[in-house]
């Protein structure tokens, strides 16, 4: 799988799966003895899931395992095992006909979390989609407001740090005047003063002999 083993993954990243599975029974366990969801819900699998993907987004390159195309796969146990514990608990409260916190309406979209629906649901979300867009880095640089150096310093130094991965967006901005203000780049205040300045910073300009 993308040059390592599933053992090596595993190996890797084991001790945040530990932190999942714990930070999931903890939760259900407070939940199931009576602990009000205002208070078990302090107890986050999401939490570790965001923190793993964090924390293993840098450390992929800097320990040493690889390039940031192994961080997909590490993500995507990370998730698989999240949304899958979540899911295995809304599965025991249908069988038992038994609330749990993972079955409560605030985290069912406002209705009845124990259905089968719900379930499929965490799987396709744990096996899919949070995996694809915690993986899928990119980013939009607001062109006019920057110098084309600091512009291509930062592009190339997220390029290699991301393994080639990183997805370099333009736009011009100006949803938020207080950006532009900030920047102090008083002459990008219109539009069209803003979309010059982004197009004069765009043409590559030829080699040297």
């Amino acid at each position: 799988m993308l040059g390592k083993t599933v053992t090596q993954y595993l190996g890797f990243q084991k001790i945040v799966l530990a932190l999942i599975v714990l930070a999931w029974l903890v939760r259900l366990t407070l939940s199931l003895a009576g602990t009000p969801n205002a208070s078990a819900k302090w107890v986050s699998v999401t939490a570790v899931l965001l923190c793993g993907v964090l924390y293993y987004g840098v450390a992929v390159y800097t320990r040493g395992f690889g390039s940031y195309k192994q961080l997909y796969p590490l993500v995507l146990f990370q998730s698989v095992l999240g949304e899958g514990l979540v899911a295995l608990a809304i599965v025991l409260a249908i069988l038992t006909s038994r609330d749990n916190i993972y079955t409560a309406p605030e985290y069912s979209g406002g209705g009845d979390g124990k259905t089968w629906v719900h379930v499929v649901a965490h799987l396709v979300v744990g096996g899919v989609i949070l995996p694809l867009v915690s993986w899928g880095l990119s980013s939009v640089v607001l062109l006019p407001l920057y110098q084309p150096v600091i512009v291509a310093k930062m592009g190339a130094t997220l390029d290699v740090a991301s393994g080639g991965r990183y997805n370099f967006g333009v736009g011009i901005g100006g949803e938020f005047p207080t950006e532009v203000g900030g920047r102090g780049v008083s002459q990008c205040v219109c539009r069209s003063c803003r979309a010059r300045r982004a197009q004069g910073r765009l043409p590559v300009p030829p080699p040297r002999p």
